[in-house]
This record gives C-alpha cells, sequence and structure tokens, in this order.
C-alpha cells in the first residue's frame, strides 16, 4: 500500500478554561523535517511532542502548530501565593520606619504578580493537547492513506503501459533477428562468390555481434523489477525509497537495452518505456 507524504489534519478540544486547536500538515522531503509551532510555556514538552510526531508521520517537512485561546472574557488572575511572599518581606521595614505603608499598591505593580491563564502550564492541559495531536495526526495518516491510492492506480497505469512496450520488443526483436540474419547470410554468399574466406574469423564476428546486441537478459530483469516494484507496492509500508532504488534497476536496463537493440522500432518502443519511468519517478517524489 503507498502512502502519500503530503497531508492535512486538525482537531480541536475543549475544556472549561480554553479551546486548543491543533493543525497538522505535511508536504514531501527526504527526511522528517518537523516545524513547531506551540506555546512557550509547552517548551519544555517540545522533545516529547517531536519524537511522537516523528513515530507517526515518519517523513516528510511536517508542520504542527497549537494554539490555545481562553473561554473567559478574562483570563487574569493574582497569583496570592507570591503576594503573600511579598507582603511578608515588606511588612519587616514597618519596623524599621515605625510607620504603616500601603504595600498591597506597591506589590500589585511588581512583574509576576499578575498573570495570565495561558501562561501556565498544566498538565492536564497538556493532555488535552495530546489528545488533538493525536486526532490530528489519525486524520492526516487517513489523508495520506487516501491520495496515496490515487497515486498507486496512476504509476499502476504506468506499469501497465511499460508491460505492453516490453511485449511489442518481444515480437520487434523477432523481425530484427530475422532481418539481421537475412543480412548474414547475403554476406556469406557475397563472400563465397568472391573465393575463400577465413570461416573461423568470420564465425567469431557472428558470436561477436550476437553476443552484442543480444537483449534478451535485460528484458527479463526488466520485467523482474517490474514484478517487485509491484509486489513492493502491495505489500511494504512505508515503500517511497525503495521503489526508488527498483526504478533505478529498470532505467538502467532500458538504457542498455536501447544501446544494444540497434533496431529502430525497438528503440521506440525504450523511449517510451523511459518516459513511463520518468512519470513513476515524479510521483515516487510524493511517496512515504
Amino acid at each position: 500500500m503507498i502512502y502519500s507524504m503530503t497531508c492535512y489534519g486538525n482537531e480541536f478540544k475543549l475544556n472549561k478554561k480554553t479551546r486548543i486547536d491543533v493543525e497538522v500538515k505535511s508536504l514531501n522531503s527526504k527526511n522528517a523535517d518537523i516545524q513547531l509551532k506551540i506555546p512557550a510555556k509547552f517548551k519544555s514538552k517540545e522533545m516529547e511532542l517531536r519524537s511522537y510526531i516523528n513515530s507517526k508521520l515518519i517523513r516528510g517537512k511536517i508542520e504542527l502548530n497549537v494554539n490555545i485561546s481562553s473561554r473567559d472574557d478574562d483570563n487574569s488572575f493574582i497569583d496570592e501565593e507570591k503576594v503573600e511572599n511579598y507582603f511578608k518581606s515588606f511588612s519587616r521595614f514597618d519596623k524599621l520606619l515605625k510607620k504603616n505603608i500601603e504595600y498591597l499598591k506597591i506589590i500589585l505593580q511588581l512583574p509576576g504578580i499578575l498573570k495570565n491563564v495561558n501562561e501556565i502550564c498544566e498538565e492536564d492541559e497538556w493532555k488535552d493537547i495530546m489528545w488533538a495531536v493525536s486526532n490530528a495526526i489519525k486524520k492526516s495518516i487517513e489523508f495520506r492513506k487516501i491520495e496515496g491510492e490515487i497515486i498507486e492506480n496512476v504509476i499502476k497505469n504506468y506499469l501497465k503501459s511499460i508491460s505492453k512496450e516490453v511485449e511489442k520488443i518481444n515480437k520487434k526483436l523477432l523481425d530484427r533477428n530475422n532481418k539481421k540474419r537475412n543480412n548474414l547470410l547475403l554476406k556469406v554468399k557475397e563472400l563465397s562468390n568472391l573465393g575463400s574466406y577465413d570461416e573461423v574469423r568470420f564465425e567469431q564476428e557472428i558470436l561477436y555481434y550476437m553476443e552484442k546486441y543480444d537483449i534478451s537478459e535485460e528484458l527479463d530483469r526488466l520485467k523482474g523489477h517490474c514484478e517487485h516494484f509491484i509486489s513492493t507496492v502491495n505489500n511494504d509500508y512505508p515503500n517511497g525509497k525503495k521503489l526508488g532504488f527498483i526504478l533505478q534497476e529498470m532505467f538502467r536496463e532500458i538504457n542498455t537495452m536501447g544501446v544494444k537493440s540497434n533496431y529502430f522500432d525497438i528503440q521506440m518502443s525504450v523511449i517510451q518505456i523511459k518516459d513511463d519511468i520518468e512519470k513513476i519517478k515524479e510521483q515516487i517524489y510524493n511517496i512515504l
């Protein structure tokens, strides 16, 4: 089964205080390139989040955004513990100065006293985030599967085209061999008319020709690579890199056939197969 590297998924979670929105996007990439946009208060959780994303999406240029918004009109509150500690510290000055000072107004203006709910990292809130992330990634994987099925159908159509051209080459190969054989027979007659000739050298030339222009092994290997390609598509996951390696071998075989064929009709089929392989390669760039 083929999975695309392109994907999109989103999810949201509501709790008493906040709304959590998660969005996942991915494009094709050789490796896992993960970009996170999360609230600063969860920076300590970044490695945990990266590891989770990597285990699920595996490869691609992945972007994950987490946005937290308050459900209350006023999401600020006073840190009472800090106020109390400041007040105790300032109260010591009353004894030294022997007068009462209204410290509360001063304390309320100090940093860290007035806090925003979005600045507090709570474990329950992190669990809600991971729930939303998990669901967004599940939707992304389903997106990858659907798009992968489309890519798979496109690739299989190109493979069918390659198989048809291979059959054409098999038929054209017989025509080529017959024409070359007739040409050789004519040359033999010409040599016979001229008188004596080196039979050993002539036989060596025929063997050299047969070996130089024989493409039966390349055809067999190309068929084998096509079968291996289809079995990999059907069984392995993720399989994008492996399919790329098989495609390299297919191109090597067809390139050799083009050089050795020495026959116009066969070379036309070789060009068509090369074109199909290039089109498959374009699709493979987006396979996981």
